[in-house]
């Protein structure tokens, strides 16, 4: 990825450590205005996710690279699109919705929930719905 000197990325992680327990302020707005459960970085599953996101962004930032942070389950959620259960159909699904907000971004389409400097970008629902024809 570097080496083809991409300029935005999108990661499907939190960027940004928790302040202590529980949801960050974002995640819980993105949960209020979406409808979407999330679970908090202190979870055990969450926790190497949360570090290896904000390793990510830190690498990536320092090469230059915009990085922004999208969440799959709550852009399918807004978008009214199913999300497949089973890997990897589901991986390849948020792999096309995490592609799916760094184009919105690109275009200035996207969704985005800020609170201070953290923000959750979700795709627009018409480009998400065509990235995600069979």
């Amino acid at each position: 990825m570097l080496r083809e000197k991409a300029s935005l990325v999108a990661v499907d992680a939190p960027l940004y450590p928790p302040k202590g327990r529980g949801l960050r302020k974002v995640e819980k707005i993105l949960a209020e205005n979406t409808g979407t459960p999330l679970l908090p970085c202190s979870f055990r599953g969450m926790a190497k996710l949360c570090l290896l996101g904000v390793s990510i962004r830190n690498l990536l930032e320092e090469a230059g690279v915009y990085v922004l942070e999208t969440y799959p389950a709550a852009a399918a959620r807004r978008c009214g699109l199913p999300r497949p259960r089973r890997r990897p159909f589901r991986d390849i699904c948020d792999a096309r919705i995490a592609l799916a907000a760094a184009f919105s971004e690109c275009t200035g389409r996207s969704y985005r929930v800020c609170a201070g400097r953290e923000c959750i970008v979700l795709p627009d629902c018409d480009i998400l719905v065509e990235l995600c024809k069979p």
